[in-house]
């Protein structure tokens, strides 16, 4: 006959409990947000993986006509790195930062209902836009050296400045509509459904004006002790 340890049914119950807490406890968070700051949370998270996209992802460009890169890259290889330019060529990685940022302050703004991160999610916005307009944008235009080398170079922006732009957007307007909501806007008010008031006991109190159990199950009134002489 094998012995039973009567610890593991406490353990288990302990750890289904604490379960329970951290799930009630993110579900507490997420469900008391309202429309308002889902949108904030999510556009603010889009923002952020889109910074981190744009680092892989090319900025600008040189097309040589009646030739190729690879061409390039055969004959003369120090010429053939302006052909392509990357978000990580153009700023070293610094929008990857930048997103992991973004996406701190995108949850705290939104869900969290922070102003201050919401402003730190303006000026994340404000920047991106700042450097895809201000910096990345004239590069596009720019042949450098192969504009010298090869006759009827032309610039071009590639895909990863169209991203930047939208990245920024977003982060921006994430954080100006947290900004710009009336208090309590970003959390779902308090239901109208009234709660059972509980005795000392624990259970759940009756309400006024109704009879026992027992009394509406035999229809007579509850038995009373005669009083002791």
């Amino acid at each position: 006959m094998t012995e039973r340890n009567p610890g593991h049914p406490k353990v288990a119950r302990e750890t289904t409990r604490d379960g329970s807490r951290q799930k009630a406890g993110f579900t507490g968070l997420s469900g008391g947000a309202s429309g308002l700051a889902t949108a904030i949370t999510v556009a603010g998270l889009l923002a952020a993986l889109l910074m981190a996209v744009t680092e892989f992802s090319t900025v600008a460009k040189v097309n040589v006509q009646g030739g190729s890169c690879q061409v390039i890259e055969d004959t003369e290889p120090d010429l053939a790195d302006r052909c392509v330019l990357s978000g990580f060529e153009r700023n070293g990685g610094a929008f990857l930062a930048l997103a992991v940022l973004a996406a701190l302050m995108a949850w705290g703004a939104g869900l969290g209902g922070s102003r201050p991160a919401a402003m730190a999610l303006v000026l994340v916005g404000v920047f991106v836009l700042g450097w895809a307009l201000l910096v990345d944008l004239p590069v596009t235009n720019d042949t450098g050296a192969l504009g010298t080398t090869f006759e009827g170079a032309s610039g071009s922006a590639g895909p990863g400045l169209a991203i930047e732009i939208v990245a920024g957007v977003l982060a921006l307007a994430a954080g100006a509509f947290r900004l710009l909501a009336p208090a309590g806007a970003t959390t779902t008010p308090p239901g109208r459904t009234p709660t059972r008031t509980r005795s000392a006991g624990g259970r759940g109190a009756a309400p006024a004006g109704r009879r026992p159990a027992a009394s509406r199950r035999t229809g007579a009134e509850p038995r009373r002790r005669p009083p002791r002489e």
